[in-house]
Parts: C-alpha cells; structure tokens; sequence
C-alpha cells in the first residue's frame, strides 16, 4: 500500500501550493486515489495543511470533510474561496442550547464547538452540493448569521 501511495503523490511527496502545483493535482486526482491517499494519516495532515492555506479562515467546506466535497468535484480553487475570515464570524448561539443559549459567539469562542459539530452532522448526511447549501443556510438561520456575511454559495 505504501509503494501505490507513493506513486500517488509526486516525487513521494504532496505537492505544494507553488504556482497552483497542489490544486492542479487535487483536482486532476481520481476519487478513487484520492480516498487511498486520504486513508494515510500522513498525507491527510498534508492535504489538510495545504487546502487550510492561508490559514485564519473558517471553512464552510470543512477540510476534514473534505473526501464528501472531492466525491462532488468540489475544486480546490473553490475550497477555499468558500471561507470566512474567522474574525469576521460572528453569531448568537440557539436558544435549545443549554447555558449558552441566546449569548453571542464566535469562532473559537461561545458555541463554537457546538457550531462546528453541528456543520459537521448536516454535512455528512447531505448528498450533494445543493443540499449542502440548503442545510447552510439553515445553519446560518439558526445561529443567526447573516447570509450576506458569506461568500457567494458555491453552484
């Protein structure tokens, strides 16, 4: 498994993101490949690393779900255009929340872990693209986040 794996990657190694070397190669890869190579721990971390950068966003395609959204041909160029400034997110938390309901939040912050756990439930039970905008933008209704605040939904 280690000898595919590496023939996978280039040189043994993920590429990186110097002149769209990564992008080019995530979105040319097969989802096939692409599952093997996100089954090795190590490479994972990698693929993380590079689809996080620059860092300092919240992700609306969470990079840890990022097998879901690579099954839908979600590129990487739309990975992460579909970001939020972290300082930039900002929300009230549920009211059915116990103890926090009601307070305002934000990324790291009040709720956040909450929020983030919430993402990643709709997420992995959404089949495509356009019920993961749909389930967004319930999300957003639900915490109270201005659609506005968002980049354009992807299409």
């Amino acid at each position: 498994n280690q000898a595919l794996i590496f023939q996978l990657l280039v040189n043994g190694k993920v590429p990186s993101n110097v002149n769209d070397a990564f992008g080019t190669w995530f979105d040319n890869m097969s989802l096939a490949n692409f599952n093997i190579l996100w089954a090795d721990d190590v490479v994972k971390t990698t693929i993380e690393s590079r689809l996080r950068y620059p860092n300092g966003y919240h992700e609306w395609f969470k990079i840890s779900q990022t097998a879901i959204f690579k099954s839908w041909n979600i590129s990487r160029a739309e990975i992460q255009r579909f970001r939020t400034l972290t300082t930039e997110l900002e929300w009230t938390v549920p009211n059915d929340i116990p103890d926090i309901g009601g307070l305002p939040g934000n990324h790291g912050g009040t709720g956040s872990t909450t929020f983030h756990n919430e993402m990643d439930a709709f997420i992995v039970n959404c089949n495509n693209l356009a019920e993961f905008n749909s389930e967004l933008e319930n999300l957003l209704t639900r915490w109270s986040i201005p659609v506005e605040s968002l980049p354009p939904f992807p299409e």
